[in-house]
């Protein structure tokens, strides 16, 4: 989640990086004409995967003509629906293997179930497609297992071999189907039944509506669909079980030249034909200086609050308007972050104080339980911190505990309501 209005290029583990089941039904012979569930699977995904040749690449209409619907296929598991709302944390275990128990920990202790983080694509697969280091994702992955933890994997941050500019800012892959071999490959080991652990929500790529997290280029609906299907079809062959989350999406304005805004970004994914390629909408959901209850109306009526609907918590509201005008009513949309920040070092407008950050964020959820069930599904607060991260690092500010693990008010505003019952699901 970006909190300035100015792009800046990620690290490997820094912004751009929030470091970031139900049951499968098994696949059972028979039916369909004494096909196999599994044959079957492989036919679909064999004409979905030839409706997005690696030819096509860069032709914007022949995309967005294709047909490139997944059919349903009967006796697959269905994505979890998650109850409205779920609780999750932004964490960030990779590379940190001293501080990511204790981390996950705190998760677990304030009540929540869901752990969000970064798998950084260019850690697991540093010098070329052929190879894998597992150790650290094996690590954390276990390590949120042991405590019962469910698991949001961001997916991004490409290796240098994967783009001719080998720029290490986060931007999409040359060909889509390096990424797609990736998540293949994750979702298999880390499928339902591994011994290593489950991962059981992926979330495709990060603010692809924004220039510094999309190469330094002009953000493209239609490049990152096809992106989106590499990934879901190849997500979908490893573990049908697996739920695909599409980006999470930066709120942002027209006034901006570096970025679309993320109502015109998902109506260009689609009409690029993205619909059946996420069975999750993710969305970011910054509340910057507003309240969460403020409607994204009020907010742009007022010039304190920024005089956009970006500034609103609300905001989401609007987004899932779209969904439902699509015909995508059924399906949820996941916070992958959310929060207000208390940014002390800028002099940015709409910091709030760590006792009203505290406030808003248990009103957040409580909003969303009254109002947004049943379509809201696991809400990430933003965020537990990076322990590398600095007083100069804007993302700290965001943090709801100190980079030595010590609870800051909104972790124990948000641990007391969910140990108390304010704070539950429907």
């Amino acid at each position: 989640m970006r909190l300035d209005l100015t792009p800046q290029p990620p690290s490997l583990k820094g912004r751009g990086s929030a470091t970031e089941d139900h049951s499968p039904l098994p696949f059972r012979e028979g039916g369909l004409g004494g096909l196999g569930w599994s044959t079957w699977l492989l036919l679909v995904l064999a004409v979905a995967l030839a409706a997005f040749a690696p030819g096509d690449v860069g032709s914007r209409a022949a995309l967005a003509d294709r047909d490139v619907t997944v059919p349903a296929v009967p006796g697959l598991a269905s994505p979890y629906r998650a109850a409205s709302p779920e609780y999750g944390m932004s964490v960030f275990p990779w590379f940190h293997p001293a501080t990511s128990g204790r981390d996950f920990d705190l998760v677990r202790q304030a009540g929540f179930t869901w752990a969000k983080l970064l798998v950084p694509w260019r850690a697991v697969q540093p010098e070329s497609r052929d190879g894998f280091v597992w150790d650290e994702a094996d690590r954390v992955v276990g390590e949120a297992r042991e405590r019962g933890l469910e698991i949001v994997a961001r997916i991004d941050q490409q290796p240098r071999w994967a783009r001719a500019d080998r720029t290490d800012r986060n931007g999409p892959p040359d060909d889509p189907d390096d990424l797609g071999r990736f998540v293949g490959a994750f979702v298999d080991r880390y499928r339902v039944g591994s011994p290593r652990g489950r991962v059981r929500a992926i979330e495709i790529w990060n603010e692809p509506n924004t220039t510094w997290e999309w190469g330094g280029e002009r953000p493209d609906p239609p490049r990152y669909t096809r992106l989106l299907w590499r990934a879901y079809l190849a997500a979908k062959r490893a573990d049908p079980s697996v739920t695909v989350i599409s980006a999470g999406f930066n709120p942002t304005s027209k006034l901006l030249d570096n970025s679309v805004p993320e109502d015109e970004f998902l109506r260009g994914m689609y009409g690029a034909g993205a619909q059946a390629a996420f069975e999750v909408l993710g969305l970011h959901a910054p509340g910057y200086k507003a309240p969460p209850e403020m409607s994204p109306e009020e907010v742009r009526a007022r010039l304190d609050l920024g005089a956009q609907p970006m500034f609103s918590f609300r905001r989401v509201e609007q987004i899932r308007a779209i969904m439902e005008t699509q015909g995508d009513g059924g399906k949820q949309i996941w916070l992958t972050e959310f929060g207000w920040t208390t940014n002390p070092h800028s002099d940015v407008w709409w910091r709030v104080d760590e006792q009203t950050k505290a406030d808003y964020l248990v009103r957040a959820y409580a909003w969303a339980r009254q109002r947004w069930a049943p379509w809201i599904g696991v809400m990430a607060v933003w965020t537990l911190p990076d322990p590398d991260w600095g007083i100069a690092n804007e993302q700290l500010w965001y943090s709801i505990a100190d980079t030595d693990g010590s609870p800051r008010p909104a972790y124990e505003r948000l641990r007391r309501a969910r140990e108390s019952g304010l704070l539950t699901s429907r």
